[in-house]
């Protein structure tokens, strides 16, 4: 049999180095058993399983051919003490295909099996605003599909999602406004089955969600609320619904953990188109979680930071040891030790140049990353239209490093145009962005890719022709964008939503709701039957 229960079971046959005895590591890959869609190694382009193993700052990498059969020889291996391992497929030109990452000490030994279980999965992402959650593989557009994950019924949309870590749990929220209630969901990323679930009356969803590097404890809110709701992650899964606590603390836009019991709170509104024009300050707090944290617990709030300037997200940054915050209106970065602390600036418009206007910070093991909002003629006239601007500066010393922008033309949209021609035919009109807007970002695929969630603003002038006319055209449009920074490419976007507005400020749905009626298909953009507003995005892999 290749499928024991929910395991794929590989030995791996080891030669040791300079001895006469073989060891043995014997790996259980834990994937669906049932399920084509959610299982990596039925998928007929898989073709190589690839092996890492870490140890201190060293790294041993092999790879063998997928074959049936229930025994893999990857040849010689290492032997001696390991941090974590690392498991993955990929099709016969290198495209990921599945993962599975252990972060466990252990010990290969020379004289008995060593057996580790390792959660594989796709490297799915994950994005709400929908009646259902939407799930997307990353870099297969094709040969793997797998359906939206229902959360409540037709009045409930999905609004927040995380995972955790090591991949093996998702945390999605979705809220009602018939009901007035928010509800939490506890699923396996193993079959998307959910495990758990909490209802409480809420008067708006929460639409962020935060988990802690632990997994042991998640933040939910949302920057126009007035709460944060703490969850226990392990006893929540164990189906215990009092295994969350609620604090009262005012626009929350952001919430990072430094450990399972201390968590910092941005309390700012969330950055928008108008943002800038208004008198707006930030602050923000620090939280002490009490251990087993449930719905009699009290966590602990103290300030950090009254008063600042605008802040539109924060970072832990130095190991945990200072926060770094993205000033938007500032056009700068700034820092402040948690012990004592005393803003100063760490990244100023010369150093951020051409991100003027940086709003979210993210960092993965090699780059600081920040997404920058971009208009029309950012820097001179040859930077018509707005472009697709994200800021990375070398995570060893960002101050001190040259940057490194990728900068791309942001896609352009076909409209369709009712133009009152004499015939009464439609147009079709291909628009530059005016103004690109960054809602989220997120690491996919061995913390080397990234998933950007933008709202793009167009804006074309009146045009005459002959029998008719054109008026002024103004749309959003709303996209997840596929993007891998060393190439500087979009290998994929989605295209949730399309609509007139009045102009860039304008918050307004149309009042016949949305509709696939103003933009056309395009090539190599996909379109959801039904259109909605996109809120928050998740990755199941590179979130370290």
């Amino acid at each position: 049999m290749l499928f024991q229960s929910r395991y794929f079971f590989i030995i791996f046959a080891i030669l040791l180095s300079g001895c006469q005895e073989n060891g043995q590591l014997d790996i259980y890959l834990q994937t669906n058993r049932q399920s084509s869609s959610l299982n990596p190694l039925k998928n007929n382009s898989t073709r190589f399983l690839n092996l890492k193993i870490k140890q201190d700052n060293q790294e041993f990498n092999y790879s063998t051919p997928l074959e049936p059969g229930e025994t893999l020889n990857f040849g010689n291996l290492a032997t001696g003490s390991f941090d974590s391992i690392h498991i993955s497929s990929s099709t016969i030109n290198g495209v990921l295909t599945g993962y599975g990452t252990l972060e466990k000490d252990f010990k290969l030994l020379e004289d008995q099996p060593v057996s580790l279980t390792v959660p594989f999965r796709y490297p799915f992402t994950y994005l709400t605003g929908n009646t259902n959650l939407e799930v997307f593989h990353p870099f297969l557009e094709t040969g793997v599909t797998t359906n939206p994950i229902q959360l409540g019924n037709f009045n409930y949309h999905s609004s927040g999602v995380a995972l955790s870590h090591d991949g093996i749990m998702l945390l999605a929220t979705a809220y009602s406004e018939v009901e007035s209630t928010a509800k939490i969901f506890g699923l396996h990323t193993i079959d998307h089955t959910k495990v758990v679930e909490i209802n409480f009356e809420s008067d708006h969803p929460f639409t962020k969600v935060t988990i802690s590097p632990d997994d042991q404890v998640a933040a939910l809110y949302n920057p126009e609320g007035n709460k944060i709701i703490f969850v226990n992650l392990p006893d929540f899964f164990n189906q215990d619904v009092q295994a969350y606590s609620s604090i009262e603390f005012a626009n929350p836009a952001a919430v990072v953990f430094a450990s399972k019991n201390r968590a910092y709170a941005l309390s700012s509104t969330g950055y928008s188109h108008s943002t800038c024009s208004q008198q707006t300050t930030s602050s923000v707090s620090g939280i002490n979680l009490p251990s087993g944290l449930n719905s009699s617990s009290t966590p602990e709030i103290f300030p950090l930071i009254s008063n600042s300037n605008y802040i539109a997200s924060i970072l832990l940054w130095n190991n945990q040891e200072s926060l770094l915050m993205a000033n938007p209106c500032e056009h700068e970065i700034t820092i402040t030790p948690i012990d004592e602390p005393q803003v100063s600036t760490f990244l100023n418009a010369t150093n951020l140049s051409p991100c003027l206007i940086p709003v979210h910070l993210l960092k993965n093991n090699k780059h600081l990353f920040t997404t920058c909002q971009s208009r029309a003629d950012t820097i001179g006239n040859e930077w018509a239209p707005a472009k697709l601007i994200i800021q990375r500066f070398n995570l060893d010393s960002p101050s001190n490093s040259a940057s490194n922008p990728i900068i791309l033309n942001y896609p352009r949209e076909a409209f369709l145009y009712d133009a009152n021609m004499p015939d009464g035919s439609y147009l079709q009109l291909l628009q530059e962005t005016e103004k690109v807007l960054p809602l989220a970002i997120n690491l996919s695929v061995e913390n080397n890719k990234i998933i950007l969630l933008t709202e793009a603003y167009y804006h074309s002038q009146p045009i005459s022709i002959s029998g008719g006319s054109l008026s002024e055209l103004k749309r959003k449009s709303y996209s997840l964008i596929f993007l891998n920074p060393d190439s500087a490419t979009i290998s994929r976007r989605f295209r949730p939503a399309c609509y007139p507005v009045e102009n860039e400020f304008d918050l307004s749905l149309p009042e016949e709701g949305l509709k696939n009626i103003y933009c056309a298909e395009m090539e190599n953009v996909e379109i959801p039957p039904i259109s909605f507003i996109p809120v928050n995005i998740s990755s199941l892999y590179g979130v370290k």
